[in-house]
């Protein structure tokens, strides 16, 4: 059963938005009469939104994603160009249906999360912004299987040294993988960013120790192993800060000015 009605003649982005809007209500109300699983666009409403999702205006590409995006079929090229969309509303669609495990394009991504981790690096790379997604799907992960993929990421992208990128990655994902995931300073991958090379990386990580006050013991072991840090910028920020003395803001990078 075709849902998308024929747009040919239709001159308006403002027209063709409201059909293809007053479509997807059609087959949202036709997916939940079934098996949402068993629901699947016919061969013409997939076509009609693939032309969409091309479409000059991004409130057509965005409407097209959302539909897309819940139902299928999608293809990691839909992923990427989606995800990397010039518009923030057609991105923020993307990321959105990619952490809700029953969409199609969260089931493309949980079949190589890698992969998909790779679509928020390029994605924050290139706009600046981590997608708040990827917090969600780290809090929500029982098998550590995101928080791993996550953490591959995270430690280049810091390194970019983009204030506002890294205040967004520390106050996010990275600030969740820490707290609710419980990984201290014992860990391989925290170790390895504390003997590493990277200051942004000890700063992250110091950052994290600022914000909730140094109050639980992990939190005070990651500090103490910077305190002797060989890059004088850390060491010196760390005991200060362990000292109880005003420190600068390590999220907003003042330590770098």
């Amino acid at each position: 059963m075709d849902y998308v009605p024929n747009l040919e003649g239709i001159l308006t982005s403002r027209d063709k938005l409201k059909l293809i809007k007053q479509a997807g209500r059609r087959m949202y109300r036709a997916a939940r009469k079934s098996d949402r699983d068993d629901f699947e666009l016919s061969e013409n409403d997939v076509a009609v939104l693939r032309r969409l999702a091309s479409e000059d205006v991004p409130e057509l590409r965005a409407a097209a994603v959302d539909i897309l995006g819940d139902f299928g079929p999608v293809t990691w090229q839909d992923a990427e160009t989606w995800t990397l969309d010039e518009n923030e509303a057609v991105r923020q669609s993307a990321f959105f249906r990619i952490s809700l495990s029953f969409y199609a394009l969260a089931r493309l991504c949980e079949s190589d999360k890698r992969r998909c981790v790779e679509l928020f690096a390029k994605s924050a790379k290139r706009y600046g912004v981590f997608p708040v997604e990827g917090w969600s799907l780290c809090s929500e992960d029982d098998g550590g299987e995101w928080v791993e993929a996550f953490w591959s990421c995270l430690g280049p992208l810091l390194d970019v040294g983009d204030a506002a990128l890294n205040s967004n990655i520390i106050c996010g994902v990275l600030e969740d993988i820490l707290v609710h995931e419980a990984i201290g300073v014992d860990d391989p991958r925290v170790q390895s960013w504390i003997n590493g090379d990277s200051i942004e990386r000890k700063m992250a990580l110091l950052s994290v120790v600022q914000w909730f006050g140094m109050r639980e013991p992990w939190q005070k072991k990651i500090a103490e192993a910077l305190a002797d840090d060989p890059a004088s910028v850390v060491s010196s920020t760390t005991r200060s800060f362990l000292a109880g003395k005003p420190e600068p803001d390590i999220q907003t990078r003042e330590w770098s000015q």
